[in-house]
């Protein structure tokens, strides 16, 4: 039997190095922006103020978990598992939508988002990643 090493194979693409950096990058915005939107929320169902709270808690711990979720991706990604590549670029597909269903609805700074989520898609889906992820 052998052992696993993760640099055996072959060295990991510089492309997906710099991914992973998106990905703690993206995981520490969400992770922060569900944090304050639930304490927000909270904040306002304690002082009376119920209407639309929970949607709101609802939408913060869904970020916080999706936070969780890009950690745990960006974490494995060195151990080749192919079902952190599909999962990256499936959280990241749904966040290029949501960035442009929020640029359509004003907030320009949703190009960030989208060009982050973007690159990252490129360098989970080429060819050499995929290679990689394989061996």
């Amino acid at each position: 039997m052998t052992t696993y090493q993760a640099g055996a194979v072959g060295p990991m693409p510089k492309a997906l190095k710099f991914a992973i950096g998106g990905i703690v990058v993206q995981a520490l915005i969400n992770g922060f922006a569900g944090v304050l939107f639930y304490a927000l929320a909270s904040d306002e169902a304690s002082h009376g103020n119920d209407d639309g709270t929970g949607l709101i808690q609802l939408v913060a711990l869904v970020s916080i978990a999706v936070a969780v979720l890009l950690v745990v991706c960006a974490v494995l990604t060195p151990r080749r598992y192919g079902w952190v590549r599909a999962v990256v670029i499936t959280v990241e597909v749904v966040s290029v939508i949501s960035s442009a269903v929020a640029l359509f609805s004003g907030a320009v700074a949703a190009v960030g988002g989208i060009a982050i989520a973007l690159a990252i898609i490129k360098a989970y889906a080429s060819g050499e990643s995929g290679a990689w992820f394989t061996r």
